[in-house]
């Protein structure tokens, strides 16, 4: 069993305790139970407006809990927290979770989470999935094909269990009484599958991605985008950052 390494600081946004760790932005507070990464970036605040739920969790399957022992190291760098799971016998390979809060000077705040998995076994097909929940009032489909139109399912549409879908798009949750949306997106070359669906009084938007055979001592990157926005332009805006990451390439250092 390997130890879990005592966290580093070096992030003005980012501050670990122990294994919890808390974001503060001029817009956003929250918080990440780092032993727990199937909750993700929960206890958000935002304009001093809390907010029901929780987004960008990282869990190995559905229901699935993370071993005890699964967290190796955590540490802050600018605008990410960044943690490593081991391998154990629920996870066959190495996990590095990035999380990153960029505010935009259009008022959102981008929250994106990088994935990086590793693998010793000479034949794995290892995935991830995320999900978000947050209590709202409906959710918009935005197509990545800025030709489509946005099409919207309201409260009492949403089912309780949803197919897969792998047609590329974002999911816009417009959350309740306040005048935010929360959009989530991955790029459309990153094969997976989304489902939105309505879960214990929450709108839910999970993933399942990877999946897909894996080499000896190859790293896979995923990327997964989350960006709160100003509801007066959250369908423009979830379009542009839609485009946007289309175009762009995973750090390297992930």
């Amino acid at each position: 069993m390997d130890a879990f390494t005592p966290p580093k600081n070096g992030s003005d946004l980012w501050r670990i305790d122990a294994c919890s760790a808390v974001l503060r932005t001029s817009l956003l507070s929250a918080q990440v139970d780092l032993r727990n990464p199937s909750r993700g970036i929960g206890g958000l605040v935002l304009k001093g407006v809390s907010l029901d739920g929780f987004v960008l969790g990282v869990a190995l399957g559905v229901d699935q809990p993370w071993a005890t022992d699964a967290l190796r190291e955590a540490f802050t760098r600018q605008n990410d927290l960044v943690a490593t799971y081991g391998e154990t016998e629920q996870m066959p390979f190495s996990l590095q979770v990035y999380w990153r809060a960029v505010e935009q000077e259009n008022g959102a705040v981008l929250l994106d989470t990088l994935l990086s998995l590793q693998t010793p076994s000479l034949k794995s097909f290892p995935s991830i999935v995320t999900a978000s929940q947050l209590r709202g009032d409906d959710v918009l489909v935005v197509p990545y094909d800025g030709r489509e139109k946005a099409f919207g399912m309201g409260v009492n549409e949403l089912p309780s269990t949803s197919p897969p879908r792998e047609e590329p798009a974002g999911v816009v949750l417009r959350m309740a009484s306040v005048p935010w949306s929360y959009a989530e997106m991955t790029p459309a070359d990153d094969p997976g599958s989304w489902q939105v669906f309505r879960q214990h009084g929450l709108n839910t938007v999970r993933r399942r991605l990877g999946g897909t055979f894996l080499e000896k001592g190859v790293l896979r990157r995923i990327r997964v985008r989350g960006a709160l926005l100003p509801r007066d332009r959250e369908v423009e805006l979830a379009q542009q950052y839609l485009a946007k990451l289309a175009t762009e390439k995973p750090p390297l250092t992930v």
